[in-house]
Formats: structure tokens, sequence, C-alpha cells
């Protein structure tokens, strides 16, 4: 979230996918912070820290954004 997730990013990457031939899906990845717990087993620390998991209205953006592209989008991977 706030590094790749503007509006004009996603539409970038939606014309940039529907003009390589084959490509006709997309998945988008929401950012969750669920790797924490691993690291801590480790005893690193979590470089995420502060970045915010994905809010449900942003995901949804992008899949409206790359769709009318004519795009098949799948939330997860």
């Amino acid at each position: 979230p706030g590094i790749n997730d503007n509006p004009e990013n996603i539409r970038a990457t939606g014309l940039f996918a529907a003009s390589l031939p084959g490509i006709r899906s997309i998945d988008v990845l929401p950012y969750h912070a669920s790797a924490r717990s691993k690291y801590a087993k480790l005893g690193m620390t979590y470089p995420g820290d502060g970045i915010p998991s994905s809010e449900s209205e942003g995901v949804e953006r992008a899949v409206n954004i790359l769709q009318d592209y004519g795009l098949t989008v799948r939330i997860g991977g």
C-alpha cells in the first residue's frame, strides 16, 4: 500500500499486461503482514513493519481498473 497501488500505476500495469501476446489474466496480490510471525520466530526484524495491510476498497479499485483493459483479474495467487 502506498508504493505501487495508485490508479496511475495500476493503469500503466494494465496497459502493459494487455499489450503482451498471450496475457489474458492477472493476479492482484493484496499486501498482508502474515510473515511477521515467521520473522519473529527466527529472531529477525520484519522489514515490512509500518506498512499497513491492503484495504479492500483499494484492491477492488485495482481489479476494476485492470478489468477495463480486458483482463481477467483474480485476487490472490
